[in-house]
């Protein structure tokens, strides 16, 4: 980064140390692109606590688990938490002077997620889907921020009663982070601390993975099997950890390879 700092933003995963340390590097002026998120919670926790540069949705992978599983047609369920982070964003940026943090919809995967998500803050949109957009005909788009979105998941599956959580953001958590932020001790608080007070406060958000966990989330990829998973398991923290370790897992081949090349 201090190499050219214009032209580079630094991704920072969603887990206990990561939110602690975007705290940091935020305070030294660091620009962060907070990533791997999947609720509003995690991304309304960030931006209280951090305020990164950036936050993200990773929607099309929240559409793709409810397929995946059979549990519905999965259509705006993406979408759906995408447009009520951007409202509670609004919300904390305007209630929190300190609060600057913008949301990046990430994952989409056609136009008409484009012409959907007019209004966010910021689109990163892959050459196909912008194509489609582009043909698609569409001559105006209007901003579903505020509309009520119908998600596509079957209510009477066994799994529906896991989604909610994604878009909601209740009073007892933002409770929660008021009392986190006010600690005296938090610029010096450790990642594990921030779980321990998580759990004391029934904030299903930091999972402990052991280590079997871990190698248990990597062989399913970057859609966990929810199945083989508890509810106290929360889908948000389970769909980041899969991102996560999905990423670790290329990262590892990736270096293994050309430590091949240097031998």
């Amino acid at each position: 980064f201090m190499v050219c700092p214009e032209y580079f933003t630094v991704k920072v995963p969603l887990t206990p140390e990561g939110y602690l340390a975007v705290r940091t590097l935020r305070q030294e002026g660091v620009p962060i692109n907070f990533t791997l998120g999947f609720s509003v919670r995690q991304n309304y926790l960030a931006a209280r606590l951090a305020n990164p540069d950036f936050v993200n949705v990773f929607l099309g992978r929240l559409n793709q688990v409810v397929m995946d599983h059979n549990a519905g047609t999965g259509e705006l369920v993406g979408e759906k938490v995408t447009l009520a982070t951007q409202r509670a964003l609004q919300s904390a940026r305007n209630d929190h002077k300190e609060v600057s943090s913008r949301l990046i919809a990430a994952s989409i995967r056609n136009g008409e997620q484009v012409a959907f998500l007019a209004g966010l803050d910021v689109l990163t949109i892959p050459p196909k889907a912008m194509k489609e957009y582009q043909e698609s005909g569409i001559s105006s788009v209007v901003s579903h921020i505020d509309d009520a979105i119908e998600p596509g998941i079957d209510s009477q599956h066994s799994l529906a009663k896991r989604f909610p959580e994604l878009w909601e953001l209740s009073d007892d958590f933002k409770s929660f982070v008021d009392d986190l932020v006010s600690r005296s001790d938090l610029d010096s608080m450790q990642g594990s601390e921030l779980a321990d007070m998580a759990r004391e406060r029934s904030v299903n958000l930091f999972h402990p993975f052991n280590e079997g966990d871990l190698n248990k989330v990597q062989e399913h990829g970057k859609i966990p099997d929810l199945n083989a998973w508890p509810e106290t398991v929360a889908l948000d923290d389970l769909m980041t950890q899969s991102a996560l370790q999905s990423f670790t897992k290329d990262q590892n081949a990736l270096d293994e390879r050309i430590l091949s090349f240097l031998k």
